[in-house]
This record gives structure tokens, C-alpha cells and sequence, in this order.
């Protein structure tokens, strides 16, 4: 894709986010990988759980997360999610067993146990590319035929509680 796109003259920008780094032929394709971002480092992660809510009377625990999954924002949001259902101390050896399924095995949790009208508004907000107040989301959804509107409501709060879905702008 990124061979035909530099061959075919465009001149825009692609950007692509990877935990793995594509194999193409930079020669040929006149393409440059700007940027590998690194995890945030072990001090700014636990900071970063502690202000979603993990809990703060396990220091041992905090680190641990951030030894197996690493300094991903993304990903410790979405694990702050599961630890509000579960101990940090079942997460944590729970995490210990998923191993290089890691990743895979956090999004399967996340999304299990959606009533189905969760995971269709989930696909909904999946087709955004800018953020949006929730108000207008949540009226976006329910005007629309994808999700039964009486439960739109609900299928928010369970998807924002799991953090899989936020809403991070103002209504203005």
C-alpha cells in the first residue's frame, strides 16, 4: 500500500501507529519512518493509574502492571477498566498467564460480556476521526438505525465504566 500510494505521486502524509514496523522497501518507495514512540516511562505510568483510579495502597502491584504491559497509556486505561471489576491482585496474575497474548487477551476481556447494543454503539464511535461531546454522540446513536434507542444510555455508561469508549471534549 504505502509502495503504490509514494509511486502513484501522491504527496500527502501517512501516518501509521504499529506496535509492529511494517516491512516495505524504503528505497524504492521513497518512504521514511519518522518516529518510533517508546512507553512512558515506569514513574509517569503509575502515575497515570493512580489518576485512574487504580488503586494506591499496592506499589508492588502498580509496577508489576507496568513490568507486563508496559507504559501504554491506552493500554493502562483500558486495564483500569478491568481492575475496577476484578483485584489488581487477580489482573496482575491474570496478565502473568496471558503472556505474548497479552494484547489480544485485553481487548477479549474488555469486550466480553457487551450486550450487543454496546458493542454496536463500540463500532458506532469506532467510525469517528474527531472526537465528540457525548451528548451528541449519545444523540447520534440513538437516532440512528444501528442500536435499539432505549438502550443507548445504558450501553454508554457500560462502554465509558470498561473504558473502552471516552469522551474527552467539551460541549461547547
Amino acid at each position: 500500500l504505502f509502495e503504490r500510494l509514494a509511486a502513484g505521486g501522491y504527496q500527502g502524509k501517512v501516518i501509521v501507529a504499529s506496535r509492529i514496523q511494517p516491512r516495505f522497501d524504503r528505497a524504492c518507495a521513497g518512504i521514511d519512518v519518522a518516529w518510533t514512540l517508546d512507553d512512558l516511562p515506569e514513574a509517569d505510568a503509575i502515575a497515570l493509574m493512580r489518576e485512574l483510579g487504580y488503586p494506591d495502597d499496592a506499589p508492588e502491584l502498580l509496577r508489576a502492571v507496568y513490568r507486563l504491559a508496559g507504559g501504554h497509556p491506552e493500554t493502562l486505561r483500558l486495564l483500569a477498566g478491568l481492575q475496577r471489576r476484578r483485584s489488581l491482585k487477580k489482573l496482575v496474575a491474570d496478565m502473568a498467564s496471558w503472556g505474548d497474548d497479552l494484547f489480544d487477551r485485553l481487548l477479549a476481556e474488555v469486550l466480553r460480556g457487551l450486550s450487543e447494543t454496546a458493542a454496536r454503539v463500540l463500532l458506532l464511535a469506532a467510525a469517528y476521526r474527531l472526537p465528540m461531546p457525548e451528548a451528541a454522540f449519545e444523540f447520534h446513536a440513538k437516532t440512528s438505525e444501528v442500536c435499539e434507542t432505549s438502550e443507548v444510555s445504558t450501553a454508554l455508561a457500560a462502554l465509558t465504566a470498561r473504558c473502552a469508549l471516552r469522551f474527552d471534549c467539551e460541549t461547547e
